[in-house]
């Protein structure tokens, strides 16, 4: 029974270290995304919207859209982020 103890603990331990690697890196999110960068507010319409973590001392995150006219965009040292997809239909990205 032990073995089944050290088997289960050994799960336990492959699932947290897969969630904090999956955590890492590069995530695209299809558009259209609102994105809140540190308290200001952008829309991604075109392209998928990709996210970098940046790792260090402080966590950042780095964001790379497409906005409405067509102008590729890269925010760097962003501390404080949310995406929220929006509608196929959003009005702002036609």
């Amino acid at each position: 029974m032990q073995s089944a103890g050290w088997l289960s603990s050994m799960t336990a331990l492959g699932l947290a270290f897969a969630v904090l690697v999956s955590g890492c890196g590069v995530t695209e999110r299809k558009a259209p995304q609102a994105i809140d960068a540190d308290g200001q507010t952008y829309i991604g319409c075109h392209d998928p919207v990709w996210v970098t973590t940046d790792g260090g001392a402080e966590v950042t995150y780095s964001v790379k859209f497409t906005d409405a006219s067509g102008s590729a965009t890269t925010l760097k040292g962003v501390k404080k982020l949310r995406l929220v997809a929006l509608p196929a239909e959003t009005p702002s990205c036609r």
